[in-house]
């Protein structure tokens, strides 16, 4: 049988001559490279501009301290979610400025519409414009009257109807600026769906709009009739 202690020592040597090894090799790598390293992200793949970066797009690597460029990233967290604003190739520190936030109104209009969404500009004065009291980021309704023509009866209805709800405002005028104190101004521009934008730039061209400014913690929506002319003077 083989002796216990015999096995013992012969596991204490073998832990012994791998430190001995590893601390061998740390000190090799310091005499061939005495720079000192830190980890930075660089894209994984290229990745194109004005697109949203994900986790799989990038990765840690290691780079020498004096190559280090002064915006580059540490942290994924500043990337996951952005979006690029010039292209970012394979291999390449992932800088700050090469990136915007999704809702970042600096670079422009086009990074504050959310996915799905289209930006569309209305006409507005004091009265539909609620007074001007509306600012960026707020939520309206839409309100629009039409004039049409009932053919069978020979005569002209006046109709209004709430068309939109919960419509989101990217902004007042030129101002994206929710922080902004609004003047007055004579556009609104409203983050809506492709079909939306249907209905809304019908009923700007074709009737008269008022918007109905929401409270920031109402997000129900409602279901009523039209009101038509006629519904008033039948009551009277």
């Amino acid at each position: 049988m083989i002796n216990k202690k015999l096995i013992a020592l012969a596991i204490i040597l073998a832990i012994a001559v791998a430190g001995s090894v590893y601390y061998y090799l740390d000190q090799l790598q310091k005499t061939i490279d005495p720079r000192l390293y830190k980890e930075v992200i660089v894209a994984r793949e290229n990745i194109p501009a004005r697109t949203k970066v994900n986790e799989s797009m990038l990765e840690r690597k290691k780079v020498p301290v004096d190559y280090i460029l002064p915006e580059a990233i540490e942290d994924e967290s500043y990337c996951i979610g952005f979006i690029t604003k010039a292209p970012v190739y394979k291999g390449e520190q992932v800088l700050k400025s090469r990136l915007v936030g999704a809702d970042d109104t600096k670079e422009g209009l086009a990074y504050k519409i959310p996915k799905g969404y289209r930006a569309v500009a209305i006409q507005i004065n004091e009265v539909s414009g609620v007074g001007y009291n509306i600012r960026p980021s707020d939520r309206v309704d839409i309100m629009a009257t039409f004039d049409f023509q009932i053919e069978e009866q020979n005569r002209e209805i006046t109709q209004t109807s709430l068309i939109l709800q919960n419509i989101e405002v990217l902004a007042m005028a030129r101002n994206m600026n929710s922080d902004e104190t609004q003047g007055e101004v004579n556009t609104v521009t409203l983050a809506v769906s492709p079909l939306e934008a249907g209905k809304l730039i019908q009923a700007s061209e074709r009737g008269s709009i008022r918007l109905l400014l929401r409270s920031p913690i109402d997000e129900d929506s409602v279901s009523i009739s039209a009101w038509r002319i006629e519904d008033f003077l039948e009551r009277r």
